[in-house]
């Protein structure tokens, strides 16, 4: 959390996958937005955000396809969200193929600098958000998502297209995000913290003001974390 964490490398050991939690709550942001979910949220990232405020190392948890099925299977969605850390760090080919064999929809959340070959064969049936934290995605990235979700903040933004001109990775340092050629570009307005750990509520509603400022004259679309607005995970 808030680029604390290890870096960690692509492992696709197909066998064991370390999961953070998984759990059933209302998807609360993109294109999906508002309906029940249940998420699968990988442990682990190849990257490491300053503003990030998940916690997605903690668990020493490692589970089969079998058992990350049969516990999804206890809730009454038709959605999964794989997210993280960063889910294509681990072996989302065979994850999928459980849940596809399930009828389950599947959305993807990454940050799109991995990606799996044996999962050219069905991306047609997997939903990928991307959310660019570099300067390049992986080319996969490009072809399959066609939906693309940036975070807004004060003084982080390029004037010409309203689109975050800051680095992810060193607070501060200058770098123009990945920017798609196609798809819905919609923007998250960023959620900040007081030191002690409480939402800083006037730097928030500062960024919300400004995302919808930009939607409305960009034409992007605007999406509110709504699970945290009711209290949900």
């Amino acid at each position: 959390m808030f680029g604390r964490n290890k870096i960690m490398k692509q492992d696709l050991n197909p066998d064991s996958f370390w999961v953070q939690e998984i759990f059933y709550t209302i998807q609360g942001e993109g294109p999906f937005s508002g309906r029940p979910a249940i998420f699968i949220r990988l442990a682990g990232c190849n990257l490491r955000c300053h503003f990030c405020d998940t916690d997605f190392e903690s668990s020493t948890q490692h589970l089969t396809v079998k058992e990350i099925v049969n516990s999804c299977l206890l809730y009454p969605a038709d959605l999964i969200v794989i997210t993280g850390g960063e889910p294509f760090r681990q072996n989302l080919y065979e994850l999928c193929l459980g849940l596809l064999c399930c009828d389950y929809s599947i959305q993807i959340e990454t940050a799109g600098t991995l990606w799996q070959e044996e999962l050219n064969s069905i991306a047609d049936k997997l939903h990928i958000v991307c959310s660019p934290k570099t300067g390049s995605i992986h080319s996969s990235i490009k072809k399959y998502c066609n939906d693309w979700k940036y975070i807004t903040k004060v003084g982080d933004i390029d004037l010409e297209d309203g689109l975050p001109n800051k680095s992810t990775q060193i607070e501060g340092k200058s770098l123009k995000l990945f920017r798609p050629s196609k798809g819905v570009t919609w923007l998250q307005p960023m959620m900040e913290y007081l030191p002690n750990g409480e939402v800083d509520t006037d730097k928030t509603y500062a960024n919300t003001v400004l995302a919808a400022e930009l939607v409305m004259k960009h034409g992007y679309r605007l999406t509110i974390q709504m699970h945290k607005l009711i209290g949900l995970p």
